[in-house]
């Protein structure tokens, strides 16, 4: 596995996987909005499936390979949505004087479900700004009218059944 810095990002994966990220990381800074999260973005890692480790000390977003070969600007856009993730989870740390506590398991899947809302709707802004396709932004839609679509969010069954 390569390892390459795209300015302070670090990119992990094939060189097939490198070129597109950076690609899609010159595609994502050309959206206004980037500026949100490009500072909290670490780790860009080629995986089985896509997620984010947003509590590490280095973040960590996975890339699936269904997303990263995906379409240039809806790539950019997962990036930003996954970035957003880590900037929520940054300033919940913060709002509890640093610390990461643990919610009760409703309260954590129904904060999850509103934190998922607000990643989506920064995807969509992201989405606007770089003048994505009609279908794309319909898409992002009705994924915020059901934002519960991942069902568990703890869950790693969940986790394991992604295909992208």
């Amino acid at each position: 596995m390569a390892r390459v810095l795209f300015e302070h990002i670090q990119l992990q994966g094939s060189a097939g996987f490198i070129a597109r990220t950076q690609a899609a990381l010159v595609c994502l800074r050309t959206a206004d909005c980037h500026a949100e999260v490009w500072g909290l973005l670490a780790v860009l890692r080629k995986a089985k499936r896509s997620g984010v480790c947003a509590y590490e000390a280095l973040p960590v977003i996975n890339v699936g390979e269904k997303t990263w070969t995906s379409p240039m600007i809806w790539y950019a856009s997962g990036i930003a949505h996954e970035g957003f993730h880590i900037k929520l989870y940054r300033e919940a740390k913060m709002r509890n004087g640093g610390h990461w506590s643990e919610a009760d398991t409703f309260g954590a899947v129904k904060e999850a479900v509103e934190e998922e809302k607000k990643c989506l709707e920064f995807q969509l802004r992201v989405l606007q700004e770089l003048k994505a396709e009609d279908c794309d932004l319909e898409y992002v839609r009705a994924l915020m009218e059901s934002p519960d679509y991942l069902g568990d969010p703890f869950s790693l069954k969940d986790y394991l059944r992604r295909d992208w």
